[in-house]
């Protein structure tokens, strides 16, 4: 959805009079950036000298917010897709739409949980 469309596209439809994209949407792509200036700083520090004994710490470090950055990316498509699940769940069932709204609510926890693994 969002992760092969450009930036341009997210922020329109962001700033655009409809419920999705919305705040956890959005959320996750602050933390996806977070993450990957974070890769940023470790690609620019392997290698060098003067950081040599913690090479290894680094690339770890490089490897953990490589595989955060893409759960992120995920999540923003995810938030989307649960959300309108709800909208469209919302005069069926109840049981599918409690089932919808469990979904939904599950999102905003993963992109906690992985903001606060990439600290």
């Amino acid at each position: 959805m969002y992760r092969n469309h450009s930036i341009k596209k997210y922020l329109d439809d962001l700033a655009a009079k409809k419920p999705a994209p919305g705040g956890g949407s959005a959320a996750a792509l602050a933390a996806a950036l977070g993450a990957a200036l974070l890769s940023m700083v470790a690609n620019f520090t392997v290698g060098k000298d003067k950081y040599k004994q913690f090479e290894q710490e680094i690339k770890g470090t490089l490897k953990k917010s490589e595989k955060i950055r893409k759960n992120l990316l995920e999540l923003v498509d995810l938030d989307v897709i649960t959300y309108n699940k709800v909208a469209k769940n919302k005069k069926k069932s109840l049981a599918l739409y409690q089932k919808s709204l469990k979904e939904a609510a599950n999102v905003p926890l993963k992109i906690t949980k992985n903001s606060i693994d990439a600290l």
